[in-house]
Order: C-alpha cells, then structure tokens, then sequence
C-alpha cells in the first residue's frame, strides 16, 4: 500500500517540480527582476540558477509527501530524497561538462536533458525508498548534507563563483544579468 501511493506520489511529484521549476526559470524575466525571483528562481540560464529553480519545488514536494503519507517511515523518506537530490546535481552538472567540451552549449538541449535528470531524480528517489536496503542508518549524513545544500543554494546565489556553470549561455555574464542587458546582441556577436 505504502509503495503504491508513494510511486503516485512521485509521479505527481515529479510533474509538480516540471511546471513550478519551469515556471521558476522565467520568473526573474516576467518580474522584470523582482527581488523575490532573485531569491527563490533562476536569475539566469545557467545551470547553477536552474538546479536552484529545482530544490524549492523538491523541498516543497517532500513536505506534501511527509504530510500525505500516514506514519511515514521520516529517516527512510529523508535518505532516498537526499540521494535524489545529489544525483540530479551531480548528473547535470557531469552531463554539462561532457557536452560543453564535445560541442557547443545547446540550450533547448540542456533543459530537455535537465528534465529528464529531474524526472530520473523522482525515480531514484521511488527505487531507494522502496528497497530493502537499510538506508535509516544514513539519516545524520542525508541531513549534514542537506545543510550542505542549502549552504550552496543560499552562499552562491549571493556570491557567484567564476566557473562554467554559473555563467549565462546567453550573455556570457555571471549572476544576476542587467534589466537592460541585449542578451540577443550578445547571442549574435557570438555566432557572427
């Protein structure tokens, strides 16, 4: 019983995380710069801003499923969503590297590649909690590093380092881009 409405449950999830991160990924452009877009969404199209457009909606989601689920084993929830959620990161961030030296940076493609990873991440999640393994064992570290997480999520969206995945593929810029910024003038000088 309990597997049968946790896979729904991360199904629902799943779809939930799609439309709120996508959502999430524009609103800094339709708030025209709103610091609350800032805080919670992609400031930019790199990858860092659309993994952080990602874990409010995850977070939230685990706390709709801590709710939903009658005496849910908590330790074994927190574990195998901890472990979806470092492998979503880790997966974007190796397939980033591996395309960005074979060929050039593809937007559409990145973000169709990220969806995948996020829907894959509900998967893992689904596998490692309906396993048999003993995971509870791995509550205290799942919660260091969830600390670690929201470490990163808050730290470098304040200061951005110089690396690859925080830069714009549009703009070429890092961190927050100016409200009168041509990305397409940027785009065209690139390409021409």
């Amino acid at each position: 019983m309990l597997t049968k409405s946790f896979r729904k449950l991360e199904l629902c999830g799943s779809i939930f995380n799609i439309v709120v991160t996508t959502f999430f990924i524009f609103s800094y452009k339709l708030s025209n710069g709103a610091v609350w877009s800032i805080i919670f969404a992609s400031a930019n199209h790199s990858l860092w801003e659309h993994i952080k457009s990602f874990f409010l909606p995850f977070l939230f989601w685990i706390i709709i499923e801590i709710s939903l689920i009658p005496k849910v084993p908590l330790r074994r929830l927190v574990v195998s969503k901890v472990i979806a959620l470092y492998s979503f990161l880790l997966l974007n961030i190796l397939s980033f590297y591996l395309f960005s030296f074979s060929k050039d940076t593809n937007l559409f493609e990145s973000i169709i590649i990220f969806y995948i990873f996020l829907i894959l991440s509900y998967l893992i999640s689904y596998i490692i909690f309906c396993s048999s393994l003993n995971i509870e064992r791995f509550f205290s570290f799942s919660l260091i590093l969830l600390i670690i997480f929201v470490f990163m999520y808050i730290s470098l969206t304040a200061k951005v380092p110089k690396l690859k995945i925080f830069k714009d593929p549009l703009s070429g810029l890092y961190g927050i881009i100016p409200k009168k910024y041509d990305t397409g003038a940027t785009y065209l000088n690139k390409k021409y």
